[in-house]
């Protein structure tokens, strides 16, 4: 799977997420550093609510960015099916190093169905 429209640096601007979450259809993409550890994420609604407060869309992502994000390591992918039930829409699958390893979708997971 190509990861890149599920990632964005840190430093990338908020105007750029917008446009990836729009192309990779699961309303959130994965922020990470300079040495591409995944440090949060940024959703639709992270977004907004930093509009809303006085952000500007040419603001680094870094500005919006949740670090309280659920995800899985390698080793516990037997939750995902838990965690896209509980309405999470992008579940990362990091490596013990907190790089990303996969991200699993509520299409990919399910299909184009649901």
């Amino acid at each position: 799977m190509d990861l890149s429209p599920y990632i964005i640096s840190e430093n990338e601007l908020i105007s750029v997420a917008m446009e990836m979450i729009q192309i990779n259809d699961s309303r959130c993409v994965m922020v990470v550093n300079k040495e591409s550890k995944v440090v949060g994420i940024v959703s639709e609604g992270d977004i907004l609510r930093a509009i809303m407060s006085g952000v500007h869309v040419t603001a680094h992502v870094k500005t919006s960015v949740n670090p309280s994000f659920k995800y899985l390591y390698v080793f516990d992918v037997g939750q995902i099916d838990q965690m896209l039930k509980e309405g999470i829409t992008l579940v990362p699958i990091l490596n013990d190093d907190n790089t990303l390893k996969e991200v699993v979708t509520l299409k990919s997971f399910y299909g184009n169905d649901q």
